[in-house]
């Protein structure tokens, strides 16, 4: 009899012993107490985070995407992919950055955060971001070109200030003063993913005859072969010149 009690009592024990090492497991996943809730965003980082993030890891991440949101800009999951990318000692640094930045986006042309993890793929590329003093990450929030500038940087990190400042001053872009955005924009599309261009080599291409139509250049033409040559880099002469001399 005294035996088949104990038999009785024996399933309650395992279940509570169960319990107690689940929970105990709860407390120690990425550093949240029990009962504790996290955001959305917050959960969807901790699923590809490489390391236990502490409280203030979960803080900085979390003011992140408050201010994104206060912003109205989109998450796309590669930003996710960024924030889990950086070490430990990167995090708190990065999630600071990544907020200035949005902070002065126009956010009528800047809907999402693509614009700039598409940007960094690298740890190096986030010491990079990390590295930029505060002016200069604004200034490239605020530039009017934005999307041209990661389009070519796409996957090779932010630009360094001076070569971004030199890149917006080179007198081709200019005409009676003002800057000729659409051209940057078309040139742009040559260079998506190949990083910011060289200055010698963007005076020759433009002033090639074939661009001349009436005696001016011709932006319709040039954009139509910025287009084929996405990604390609710059066009061959004596190739542009055979195809526009077809009948």
């Amino acid at each position: 009899m005294k035996a088949s009690v104990k038999l009785l009592w024996w399933p309650s024990v395992v279940c509570l012993l169960c319990s107690v090492a689940l929970a105990a497991k709860k407390e120690t996943v990425h550093g949240l107490p029990v009962g504790a809730t996290a955001s959305s965003e917050y959960a969807s980082f901790l699923k590809q985070a490489r390391f236990v993030p502490s409280a203030a890891h979960k803080k900085a991440v979390e003011n992140l995407f408050s201010q994104l949101k206060e912003h109205r800009i989109t998450v796309k999951p590669s930003l996710y992919k960024l924030l889990a990318l950086a070490e430990s000692n990167q995090l708190i640094a990065l999630c600071t950055k990544i907020a200035l930045f949005f902070s002065h986006v126009d956010n009528t042309r800047v809907k999402n955060s693509g614009c700039l993890s598409s940007m960094i793929r690298s740890k190096k590329h986030i010491d990079d971001l990390i590295g930029q003093e505060d002016t200069a990450i604004a200034m490239l929030a605020i530039s009017p070109c934005l999307s041209s500038v990661t389009s070519m940087c796409n996957k090779r990190g932010v630009p360094a200030t001076g070569s971004l400042n030199n890149l917006f001053s080179w007198p081709i872009w200019q005409v009676n003063g003002e800057f000729r955005e659409p051209l940057f924009r078309s040139l742009s599309a040559m260079f998506h993913g190949k990083g910011l261009p060289n200055k010698q080599e963007v005076e020759a291409l433009l002033s090639w005859p074939a661009w001349q139509v009436g005696g001016a250049f011709n932006h319709e033409l040039f954009r139509s072969f910025s287009s084929m040559l996405n990604g390609k880099g710059l066009p061959n002469k004596q190739e542009v010149e055979a195809l526009l001399s077809w009948p």
